[in-house]
């Protein structure tokens, strides 16, 4: 919320102040080495709906809803329950608790999620569109959090829409010829 605040004032220099996290000050981007993106939203939805705590969870609400959403249309690709495969990722625990909270892992699902669904959409109808849309929702994706290589491959590899895809009877739909 700090850099948050500071972006609110300063949007170019979203690090330019001192922290005491450890006992001294020190300068913001010696204390915290997470990009800034998500800082940013944080700002801009506290432009529309003020800094308070409420405010600030429900802000974090979108990109829950966004990764549910994203599962939902790239699992109706990849198994015959996309719906169930939509609540599972809604209802996983650690899902529920990152999507409640004002952290950037949410938002890092929902990015990916939606680059993947993009680019089979533009592969599947030779749209260059959707495949520039999944390239810059992808290059997007590390700008949130930075253990974004971990936290890819660990959602990937046990969410539901992984489950749906590496138990897939039939993934010859998913490739072009």
């Amino acid at each position: 919320l700090w850099m948050a605040q500071q972006i609110s004032k300063h949007p170019g220099d979203p690090s330019g102040f001192s922290l005491n996290w450890y006992g001294i000050a020190q300068p913001m981007f010696s204390v915290m080495q997470n990009p800034p993106l998500s800082s940013y939203y944080m700002a801009l939805a506290a432009t529309f709906l003020g800094w308070s705590e409420l405010a600030m969870h429900g802000a974090f609400l979108v990109p829950a809803v966004a990764a549910t959403l994203g599962t939902f249309f790239l699992a109706r690709r990849l198994c015959d329950s996309p719906l169930l495969a939509a609540l599972l990722t809604l209802f996983t625990p650690v899902f529920l608790v990152s999507a409640t909270g004002v952290m950037c892992d949410v938002w890092l699902l929902a990015l990916w999620v939606w680059s993947v669904e993009s680019w089979l959409r533009g592969l599947e109808r030779h749209s260059y569109r959707f495949l520039l849309l999944a390239s810059v929702l992808a290059a997007a994706a590390p700008v949130w959090c930075r253990f974004w290589r971990l936290i890819l491959w660990c959602e990937t590899a046990a969410s539901p829409t992984g489950f749906c895809f590496f138990s897939s009877r039939s993934r010859s739909s998913l490739c072009m010829k």
